[in-house]
């Protein structure tokens, strides 16, 4: 296990190595933001388990949500672990966790909400952006499915859409059309998606402008 010493996960620093304990697990010595210090065993830091002395009053103080901390646990995995099946389509992509998610499953929780329905999963709406409150939010598969697809959009595609929302066509049309989810179509439109697409859009209406 890699040495924490120098890292922060919540509001505890960890400041130097302590006696390893049960089954010769590995134990740092921690100060929380509060002053107070306190032995942490490192896999509890590393899955957010422990991210303070105890001092803070959370938002879900007392619940044990299995399910989201299992979808945060698989989503630092995919982003951070090599070894992960999945990483190549996260890790190896650039896909990052933001700092206040990767190093505190409380903060995770408070910003995202319990799932309202067990069936949902964490999904980012932006399927090339990064983990972070912004940019993720509980979807169903089928709006997992279409957010997978737009990575089979091409230029072509994408300025299209701009054309078509120009026009006046509603955002959920143009979804059905391309097998996209309508956040997508919002995500183009505005340049948080497909950028490019703004530029190509300007060169297309100046070249049909200047050979008329």
């Amino acid at each position: 296990m890699n040495n924490l010493i120098g890292q922060k996960f919540g509001k505890m620093l960890v400041v130097k190595g302590a006696p390893r304990g049960k089954a010769s697990k590995a134990r740092y010595i921690c100060e929380c933001e509060c002053g107070r210090t306190k032995t942490c065993f490192a896999t509890n830091l590393l899955r957010g388990l422990t991210t303070s002395c105890g001092c803070s009053r959370k938002k879900y103080e007392g619940s044990h949500p299995t399910s989201e901390h299992g979808a945060w646990s698989n989503m630092i995995q995919r982003c951070t672990n090599q070894k992960s099946g999945e990483y190549k389509n996260y890790g190896a992509r650039g896909i990052k966790v933001c700092d206040r998610w990767l190093n505190s499953f409380i903060d995770f929780l408070n910003d995202m909400g319990r799932k309202p329905n067990p069936k949902l999963t964490l999904e980012r709406i932006n399927n090339n952006g990064n983990y972070e409150p912004e940019n993720c939010k509980w979807a169903t598969q089928s709006e997992q499915n279409y957010n997978k697809r737009q990575h089979k959009l091409t230029l072509e595609i994408a300025t299209e859409i701009l054309k078509l929302r120009k026009s006046g066509k509603l955002a959920k049309e143009i979804a059905e059309q391309f097998g996209i989810h309508s956040t997508l179509v919002y995500l183009i439109e505005h340049g948080k998606s497909w950028p490019h697409a703004q530029m190509a859009l300007l060169k297309e209406q100046y070249s049909n402008e200047n050979s008329t």
